[in-house]
């Protein structure tokens, strides 16, 4: 599987990035300009230099399954009052 890099949000000059269960902190000037909370990277790696790019597949593909959970969660509410 290969590793997943996904935005978590912006802070200033950096961004979050969840990767494997941590959150790594980078500089915003190292994404793409197009880049936002939520989506998917991937890392290219050549000639020495590493870059990021948005994997738009990764990223729609992560959406639809998100939606279809809350899709499920909000098929078994019944409307009613939630008792605590």
């Amino acid at each position: 599987m290969a590793d997943r890099f996904v935005i978590e949000r912006f802070e200033e000059d950096l961004v979050v990035i969840e990767w494997h269960d941590r959150s790594l902190d980078l500089p915003r000037v190292w994404l793409p300009q197009a880049a936002q909370e939520g989506d998917h990277l991937k890392v290219i790696a050549k000639d020495g230099h590493v870059t990021f790019e948005i994997d738009a597949a990764a990223t729609q593909q992560a959406l639809q399954a998100n939606q279809q959970a809350l899709n499920a969660l909000n098929a078994k509410d019944d409307g009613g009052d939630l008792d605590l």
